[in-house]
């Protein structure tokens, strides 16, 4: 296994791809670009809480993302990912159980792959979703009024939330 990292940090297995799968995504054989016409949504990440990619992450889009030979797909109709054997050229755990079918996936689940543990963080959960537009700027301010910010890494989180999901850190206490 020859794990290098591309030009924008992804990291990949150059013995299985000759470029950077995550910069040039092939969905239905046909290559895909970083350019798409189509605007890519953030729907979540995979952050790697132990291996050899400990500390980094990949973001996931509303599309086809392939992360380390796994396919983890976004429904746009159920705002949920799944993990796509199908698409996969790697069987991963999921929360310490090997998948034998589809299977949809939730915050803080644990996805094993290869030698990396990943836990997923998604954005579009409790009521948020990329369909849904803010009637007005006020709904902007009043749902960034009910966040915390994390005193370690400095990130706003949920009120309904106790840890931070980027580094874990306790809610701090009224």
């Amino acid at each position: 296994m020859d794990i290098i990292k591309c030009d924008k940090g992804h990291f990949y297995d150059a013995d299985v791809f000759s470029e950077c799968p995550h910069c040039n995504q092939r969905i239905n054989n046909e290559d895909v670009s970083e350019e798409s016409e189509e605007t890519k949504l953030v729907v979540g990440w995979l952050v790697c809480t132990s291996g050899e990619e400990f500390g980094q992450f990949y973001t996931l889009y509303n599309e086809i993302n392939s992360i380390n030979g796994v396919s983890i797909v976004f429904n746009d109709e159920l705002s949920r990912i799944y993990v796509d054997l199908a698409g996969s050229e790697v069987i991963p755990d999921l929360n310490n159980r090997e998948l034998s079918e589809n299977e949809y996936i939730y915050d803080h689940d644990k996805l094993r792959i290869k030698n990396n543990t990943f836990m997923l963080v998604e954005l579009c959960r409790d009521g948020f979703s990329w369909k849904k537009k803010p009637v007005d700027e006020r709904s902007n301010r009043d749902m960034l009024k009910s966040m915390w910010k994390c005193r370690v890494c400095g990130v706003k989180n949920e009120e309904t939330t106790n840890y931070c999901f980027v580094c874990g850190a306790e809610k701090p206490q009224e």
